[in-house]
């Protein structure tokens, strides 16, 4: 892991938008009605690992304040896909959210501000 080389020293070491993007990008398949297999399984334990117990209904939260639609009280998550800025900004409030939960038992371990998880944009060299 590398230093943040962007200024955003706010930022700590947790998943990056491309691990939201990733999970966005399944939800959207299984409601288009796309056959998954266990890429699902493999996405949401992924998820689930990285952000921490509870985290969907903390990602509601976070697009509502973003002013992501919604649907049923779940954000209309292609808005996130369309939108890099506005998912970048709801996964610095569920960064936020993972602060808070440091040290609760299956959370993910407290930040720290010298290291921080990145991934380069797909088609882009690493």
């Amino acid at each position: 892991m590398e230093p943040p080389v962007d200024g955003a020293a706010n930022r700590w070491p947790g998943p990056s938008l491309y691990t939201l993007l990733a999970w966005v990008e399944v939800e959207l398949l299984l409601e288009s009605g796309a056959q998954v297999d266990a890429a699902h399984a493999v996405v949401t334990d992924g998820a689930e690992s990285a952000f921490g117990p509870g985290w969907v209904q903390a990602l509601a939260t976070a697009a509502a304040a973003e002013g992501v639609p919604t649907d049923d009280g779940f954000p209309q998550l292609a808005e996130l896909r369309a939108d890099e800025d506005r998912a970048q900004r709801v996964l610095d409030r569920l960064h936020a959210w993972m602060r808070t939960r440091a040290g609760v038992p299956g959370a993910p371990p407290a930040p720290r501000d010298d290291l921080r998880w990145s991934a380069a944009r797909p088609g882009q060299d690493g």
